[in-house]
């Protein structure tokens, strides 16, 4: 990979994004009104992002992320694409007859899922994520 398409790549110009829209509602919980920047994603995905390479996460390490669409959820995929390495999104009420032949075929590195929801396999390390007030870093691990 060219210098140029590193700087192009998804996470690249996810965080551009993120950095040109810092001051603009990112999230707004309907019920509390607390407002989430873009700002506040982007410090997420960082830490996130950091987490991940603490676990030994590279670039090109495939992730397999077992969670309902969430915030939690979208923050993972961002700190995954940012680090270089490929989010796997996976429907958390997949059976295991679906979910199985997919493990084989990725070897994921580790696993993201839901809280509550079971490992999806025994040798893969497996972290929950979840939604504390929007901002899963706190949670992650």
């Amino acid at each position: 990979m060219t210098s140029v398409e590193r700087d192009r790549d998804v996470g690249n110009l996810l965080a551009e994004a993120l950095a040109s829209w810092s001051d603009r509602p990112a999230r707004v919980d309907e019920a509390s009104g607390e407002t989430l920047t873009y700002a506040d994603a982007s410090r997420a995905v960082e830490r996130i992002a950091a987490r991940l390479g603490d676990l030994g996460v590279r670039p090109g390490d495939r992730l397999l992320v077992r969670a309902a669409t969430s915030l939690p959820a979208v923050l993972s995929c961002w700190a995954a694409w940012r680090i270089g390495a490929v989010p796997a999104p996976v429907d958390p009420s997949w059976p295991p007859w679906l979910v199985d032949p997919l493990l084989a075929t990725l070897v994921p590195r580790l696993e993201l899922r839901d809280e509550g929801l079971a490992s999806a396999s025994a040798t893969i390390p497996s972290f929950a994520v979840a939604d504390r007030q929007g901002c899963p870093a706190e949670t992650f691990l």
